[in-house]
């Protein structure tokens, strides 16, 4: 009887565990689908001027983008030359997007 009681314990308490281990399963796919729902597509802005470049990485829903000057030539003055990370690439909306522009 005393061993037919413990088999009956050990089998409940396995049921338990699994249902715990799925649980929590199912609770991390559920954050990480979350998580891929906060990703958008990186615009290119490579080319176009800052303010431009500016405007539509906003409009695209990120946040104001890291300007970095870089020297270049009169032709490329406040215009973007690099941004990082690259157009075409999803990001979570609070990435933080540089933009190199020439100065």
């Amino acid at each position: 009887m005393k061993s037919f009681l413990l088999n009956e314990i050990r089998i409940k308490l396995r049921v338990w565990v699994l249902l715990l281990v799925l649980i929590i399963g199912l609770l991390i796919i559920g954050i990480l689908r979350l998580d891929k729902e906060n990703e958008i597509l990186i615009p290119d802005v490579k080319g176009l001027h800052l303010e431009m470049a500016v405007k539509t990485i906003q409009t695209a829903g990120f946040q104001m983008p890291e300007i970095i000057e870089s020297p270049s030539g009169i032709d490329n003055v406040n215009i973007v030359v690099d941004q990082q990370p690259h157009s075409g690439v999803k990001a979570n909306k609070n990435a933080e997007i540089k933009i190199t522009v020439g100065k």
